[in-house]
């Protein structure tokens, strides 16, 4: 890969440390070269600690860098529309954490005034990563998926935390629980109907935890659940016509993970392709913006129905 991606972080914030920048690095072909952030001292403090070269005391100074190829942003859910806007109108790729909208109102407001071939992705990174489509080929040996369940829980014990705040993005659903329609999604590739939905709000107005269950054109179904007052868990199960698959991480695979696959009465534990979702996501983007390859599962792809089936959720509880 000739031409090296340079990359502008929209916020300084823990999960590009945790996940965007270790990825970053790991693939190559592209680098941080400044992060954002409205307090410039916690810039400067962040680009230090981290060892990005330059500091920028606001987002806009970021995305109107002529010398940048793409943007991550991590800011509240809220936030996410109009700075991803902002920098594709701007010339920038981006990739914008989950969830890209909050509502469906203001997806929709983002795909009438962003240019239609926009470069820019919402960080379901599952989507790209090789584990989502060993399953989903899994179809041509087993049959049409009948049925899935999936949980996603964790304990979030920081009432700080903004995940708690109503009207920014906050909630189990939109944190934790979106990785369930979306990685659903990626398998079926169908919108579902939500057939029911349940969940226990805390006082500051979000859901803390819920379950729903999901119709799918083909026939399939999902019961999901999500919480942030359980211990940590990952788990998904796939019944196909002629078999099934215990997926242990389907979301963000780790080394040394294994898929269960079970047909005739017979179970074979295969592991799951290395890498991270999110190393397997930048390589792809960086594989459109070097080498013009067919970008894929782009926010004008797919987020609308991942906002429509979440608000949908929400209108069933």
């Amino acid at each position: 890969m000739a031409k090296e991606i340079r990359w502008g972080l929209i916020g300084a914030s823990a999960i590009a440390v945790r996940s965007f920048l270790p990825a970053l690095r790991t693939v190559g072909g592209g680098t941080a070269v400044v992060v954002g952030a409205r307090d410039l001292g916690k810039a400067q403090k962040y680009a230090a600690d981290n060892s990005i070269p330059e500091s920028a005391g606001s987002y806009e100074e970021v995305y109107n860098r002529d010398d940048l190829d793409a943007v991550y942003i991590a800011q509240p859910g809220i936030n996410h529309p109009p700075l991803t806007l902002a920098a594709v109108k701007a010339g920038r790729a981006v990739l914008s954490e989950k969830p890209f909208a909050i509502t469906v109102k203001a997806a929709e407001d983002y795909l009438t005034q962003a240019p239609k071939d926009a470069l820019a992705w919402e960080a379901f990174v599952l989507a790209f990563h090789p584990q989502t489509h060993l399953i989903k080929n899994l179809t041509k040996d087993l049959g049409a998926i009948k049925k899935i369940d999936s949980v996603f829980t964790y304990p979030n014990d920081n009432p700080d935390d903004l995940r708690w705040v109503n009207g920014i993005g906050g909630g189990a659903l939109l944190d934790i629980g979106c990785y369930s329609v979306r990685w659903a999604y990626a398998l079926l590739e169908e919108k579902p109907e939500v057939i029911k939905a349940e969940a226990k709000m805390a006082p500051t107005g979000v859901d803390e935890s819920g379950s729903a269950t999901l119709q799918y054109p083909s026939g399939a179904v999902m019961n999901m659940h999500w919480s942030f007052r359980e211990d940590e868990k990952t788990l998904a199960t796939v019944e196909f016509e002629k078999g099934t698959v215990k997926v242990p991480s389907p979301f963000h695979p780790n080394p040394g993970d294994m898929l269960e696959i079970t047909k005739d009465g017979k179970t074979e534990k295969i592991p799951s392709p290395e890498g991270t979702s999110f190393d397997h996501g930048i390589r792809h983007i960086h594989n459109v913006l070097a080498n013009g390859a067919t970008p894929q599962y782009r926010i004008q792809d797919v987020s609308l129905v991942q906002a429509q089936t979440l608000e949908e959720i929400k209108n069933k509880w």
